[in-house]
């Protein structure tokens, strides 16, 4: 069957075939399982533009590799898995965004997931994050505030259900609003300072806690804006920072991971856990991309 494409229009194609209980070779004999489900989404390579910022020293551009980033915000389920406690403010379910965490204990969820998923999940560099948020947008938002967003207008002074707006192009909910999302880099002002084009990597690349930028110290990014803020907070390209120890009602964080190739045909491959009698099968979605429109194809994989 071949897959035809109109240079005017974007087709997304989404093929399903039944992801049933592993039962093919492989090292374990049996599908890998994840104990805390992560749904991750392919975001394809390419360049960000970066715009003039207070440093005034013109426009910057960031070649970004494709990575995986979590559909939704971290929830206050999953972190209750990871962690055993759950510090949010507003817990009205397991849903909800986890919220009043820091940089630094976003970084101690991160290290327990990793072992327990035996994953390398990360926090998205500043970088990875606006280009996953504009997802070929190049406006203020990806959509109206009020379609895509909860803030002051509408959130009712609380944060809500991940999930309940509309998504952006790579099928990101709440990218915008609900609440702040943690990445990785430190602060400073000239984002990628005197270098025209930098590869979207954090700064500094080693990320440690300890890491300090001469002028603006151990500050960390956030971005996105929270149920809290009015509209002219959800914008793609807005950045705020704090010290790492921060916390507050208005600070959560989503995960970035790497993107897997499947050794056989060197598709690049994402990850979905799903629930399935009372375990979470993995189950591996290969994506391609053509004129930005993903097709997915989903089926049981053993490793």
């Amino acid at each position: 069957m071949k897959d035809k494409y109109s240079s005017r229009r974007r087709i997304l194609t989404l093929i399903v075939l039944w992801a049933l209980p592993c039962s093919c070779g492989g090292t374990s004999g049996e599908a890998k399982r994840d104990l805390v489900a992560i749904e991750m989404v392919f975001i394809p390579g390419g360049t960000l533009r970066i715009d003039s910022d207070s440093s005034g020293k013109g426009v910057h551009t960031a070649a970004i590799r494709s990575f995986q980033m979590s559909k939704y915000e971290v929830t206050q389920g999953q972190w209750r898995s990871v962690m055993g406690s759950n510090p949010a403010h507003f817990t009205a379910g397991d849903n909800y965004p986890v919220e009043s965490v820091t940089w630094d204990d976003c970084q101690k969820f991160i290290g327990k997931l990793n072992e327990i998923n035996g994953r390398h999940y990360r926090l998205p560099t500043e970088a990875e994050w606006e280009y996953a948020c504009r997802a070929g947008t190049t406006g203020e938002r990806y959509g109206s505030s009020a379609a895509i967003a909860w803030y002051d207008r509408n959130s009712g002074s609380s944060t809500h259900p991940v999930g309940q707006k509309h998504p952006n192009a790579f099928g990101l909910y709440d990218m915008l609003g609900n609440v702040w999302e943690w990445c990785q880099d430190l602060y400073r002002e000239d984002w990628y300072g005197d270098q025209p084009t930098r590869d979207g990597s954090s700064y500094p690349s080693s990320g440690h806690t300890s890491s300090i930028d001469p002028v603006w110290g151990s500050l960390r990014v956030f971005r996105g804006g929270s149920w809290g803020d009015g509209a002219s907070y959800l914008r793609s390209s807005l950045r705020g920072s704090f010290d790492p120890g921060q916390r507050g009602n208005y600070l959560g964080f989503r995960l970035a991971h790497e993107v897997d190739v499947d050794a056989a045909t060197g598709v690049p491959i994402r990850l979905i856990s799903s629930e399935t009698g009372g375990g979470y099968e993995t189950r591996y979605v290969g994506t391609y991309y053509d004129l930005g429109a993903p097709i997915a194809l989903v089926f049981p994989h053993c490793r």
